[in-house]
């Protein structure tokens, strides 16, 4: 359930924000309106958000998260277009 409501807030979120042209553009991962990053050992919310050009803020915002300093290994996030990973795809 809090997986439907976390993808339903990033596409709101994704729809809101992003031009119309942006929001049909795919993805590196086939989906419409943003990359999708699982969070890996040693990851911060800081560090995501500078890889792909995004804020932390809207990074907590569009994923549901209220404290920016704890993220889980294997989470999931939504990155917000315009999320253009440096150095390569995700």
């Amino acid at each position: 359930m809090r997986v439907k409501i976390i993808l339903l807030l990033c596409v709101l979120a994704v729809m809101l924000a992003a031009p119309a042209a942006a929001m049909a553009a795919p993805s590196s991962t086939g989906e419409p309106g943003g990359y999708w990053y699982q969070v890996k050992r040693g990851d911060t919310l800081a560090a995501i958000a500078r890889k792909y050009g995004v804020t932390v803020w809207s990074l907590a915002k569009n994923n549901g998260i209220k404290n920016v300093n704890r993220i889980n290994v294997g989470q999931r996030l939504c990155i917000p277009w315009p999320g253009v990973p440096s150095g390569g795809h995700p």
